[in-house]
């Protein structure tokens, strides 16, 4: 429009410059006509232009608003990730406190170890004094038999004696019944005394591994390796222990879990639901890393997490809607309960040193009617 203005003021004072004259009129009409039609076209494309122009900014405008909902978006996404990495920083502080407490359980076990090599020397010392007794006590036994050879033929012949004199020997009748007697004591001694050359050669294997000092009295020793394998048992009731804690205590960071599922959406807000894409291998993991080395029952956890009145599962069953927090508490506490059925020492509400020694000390050679079955306390 203002570039009509500008040409037209120009025509105009072009046309009012040049001499009035009637013969080229009709000429300066029509060459006006022909720049008000040039000027026409102009307006028209300079309309058109405006109008795309306005299209453009209408199209910027709705580009910008389209930016600003990302950047907020951006902006909810940022405050999401500082919380994640508060978290992950809580978790490594409190994985620095375990690796703490490991080292300390490290040097208590070390120093036990020592201990238990000094007590091997000095029982491997003992060893030999074992062997040259129980020569001697071999050798007992090999006069007792020859002893014995000899009243049993002292008997025969006392026995022919008797048989040709019945009637007036009453007296060497007498003296064989009571060499019989005598014979027989000795016999009784002679299978005591076999049995305890069989224990003594039973105890040399122990001692193979564990030596004794025998200047002790028999009865000295029998204490003494009564007291050694008491507690000896106790200590591998103990062992047995820490490592069953070991295994429910650090499952997740002991094993590969944390790197399998660690961008999983349940882990990353532990108090969402894991759901039933993931439900199946997650338990899989616990029942091989957990479940299994603690000699548990799968089916009797899960019945476990859905009942147990302070887990407080409120979903369905098999429980997929139940959180990674929750799972967390519940690995815990069923296997703190089990722990206490295994090593409560009470017959009737756990299994006895007696029931892990005949099991000797493995939970896959416990009875499955005395393994751990869950009940509501």
């Amino acid at each position: 429009i203002v570039i009509y203005a500008f040409a037209a003021t120009g025509l105009w004072t072009w046309f009012f410059a040049r001499p009035f004259g009637f013969g080229n009129r009709q000429a300066q009409v029509e060459d006006l006509k022909e720049q008000v039609d040039i000027l026409d076209e102009e307006i028209n494309e300079l309309e058109g232009q405006v109008g795309r122009l306005g299209s453009e900014v209408t199209r910027l405008s709705n580009e910008t608003d389209r930016l600003e909902d990302i950047n907020g978006q951006l902006l909810q996404s940022t405050y999401g990730l500082n919380d994640s990495l508060y978290f992950l920083y809580e978790i490594n502080s409190s994985l620095n406190a375990t690796n703490s407490s490991q080292t300390e359980q490290m040097e208590k076990l070390t120093e036990a170890v020592k201990n238990v090599e000094n007590i091997n020397e000095y029982l491997m010392e003992s060893l030999k004094t074992l062997g040259e007794r129980i020569e001697t006590i071999s050798a007992l036994h090999d006069n007792l038999d020859d002893t014995i050879e000899s009243l049993e033929r002292e008997k025969e012949s006392y026995k022919k004696i008797a048989e040709n004199l019945e009637s007036s020997n009453v007296d060497l009748v007498d003296r064989v019944e009571s060499l019989e007697e005598q014979l027989s004591g000795i016999e009784e001694q002679n299978e005591s005394l076999s049995k305890h050359n069989e224990d003594l050669r039973s105890i040399i294997t122990f001692l193979n591994q564990a030596g004794l000092d025998l200047n002790a009295t028999v009865e000295g020793v029998a204490d003494y390796l009564a007291d050694e394998i008491s507690e000896n048992e106790q200590l591998v009731m103990r062992d047995l222990e820490l490592s069953y804690e070991n295994v429910y205590f650090y499952w997740r960071c002991a094993t590969s879990f944390e790197f399998i599922y660690s961008n999983k959406p349940w882990m990353l807000d532990r108090d969402t639901a894991i759901g039933e894409n993931d439900y199946d291998d997650v338990m899989e993991f616990i029942d091989e890393h957990v479940l299994t080395e603690t000699c548990a029952s799968k089916s009797d956890f899960v019945n476990f997490l859905v009942n147990d009145k302070f887990i407080n599962y409120k979903g369905n069953n098999p429980p997929v809607e139940i959180s990674f927090n929750t799972l967390e508490s519940g690995v815990e506490r069923y296997s703190t309960m089990m722990m206490q059925h295994y090593f409560s020492n009470d017959d009737n509400n756990g299994l006895t040193e007696e029931d892990w020694n005949t099991a000797r000390y493995d939970c896959q050679n416990i009875p499955t009617d005395k393994r751990y079955v869950w009940a509501q306390n």
